[in-house]
């Protein structure tokens, strides 16, 4: 008999009464998934196929410590982070997929453990494992590093700022960061910026924005 595998025991000790959650991509390979899984101790409670609200609502409504995206069969890498990046808005996701192409972009998506589901059951339940030990609290992800940066550059801005400056900064070298992820960290940041009463305002432009730190109640141009 396979041990069941505990998340949250490295975090606040109600994660071991939270449920785990699937969500599946292509939900016809969902027994294929389950039984890696299972081979490995980990037995989801929740299985919510992509795109079911009453599902979504389900995982707002428990806070799993982890919800793994089964991303079995073929997917482009590009499409594969937009789905991390939306399932990034419930809690913190999982990608399961046959020897992921590209882990650092799932990361920078918001994604806090990328496991092979090809790999070993051994393997399979250490990377979970690990995971869970990067979120420990249930339900909510741990600012990443980048967001506590942002959160600490914007403090010391004492002038309007372009989007592509963030991009630029935040990106690889030969590769920016993506605006959609420039927005998520800026927007991410807002509550640390409201506790020391500053708000962000935003300028649109073609082709991108601008945004300036102002004390609440005050305007950047007066």
């Amino acid at each position: 008999m396979t041990e069941r595998l505990v998340c949250g025991g490295t975090g606040d000790p109600a994660a071991r009464d939270r449920p785990l959650a699937l969500v599946t991509l292509d939900h016809s390979r969902v027994e294929v998934a389950l039984r890696r899984l299972g081979g490995a101790g980990v037995h989801p409670d929740l299985v919510i196929r992509w795109g079911d609200v009453r599902g979504y609502r389900e995982i707002l409504s428990a806070q799993p410590p982890l919800i793994l995206l089964d991303a079995s069969g073929p997917s482009r890498t590009s499409s594969l982070v937009e789905y991390v990046r939306a399932l990034d808005t419930l809690g913190a996701p999982v990608v399961f997929a046959e020897s992921p192409a590209d882990p650092e972009a799932m990361f920078r998506a918001g994604a806090v453990g990328v496991v092979d589901s090809s790999a070993d059951s051994a393997s399979i339940a250490g990377a979970i494992r690990q995971a869970a030990r990067r979120n420990p609290v249930p339900g909510r992800r741990v600012p990443r590093r980048g967001e506590l940066f942002v959160v600490s550059w914007l403090l010391q801005r004492d002038s309007a700022f372009c989007c592509h400056l963030l991009r630029r900064l935040l990106g690889r070298v030969n590769s920016s960061f993506s605006l959609p992820a420039v927005r998520s960290l800026l927007f991410t940041a807002e509550p640390a910026l409201n506790r020391t009463r500053r708000t962000l305002e935003e300028t649109r432009l073609l082709g991108g924005s601008t945004f300036a730190v102002v004390r609440i109640g005050a305007s950047h141009l007066s």
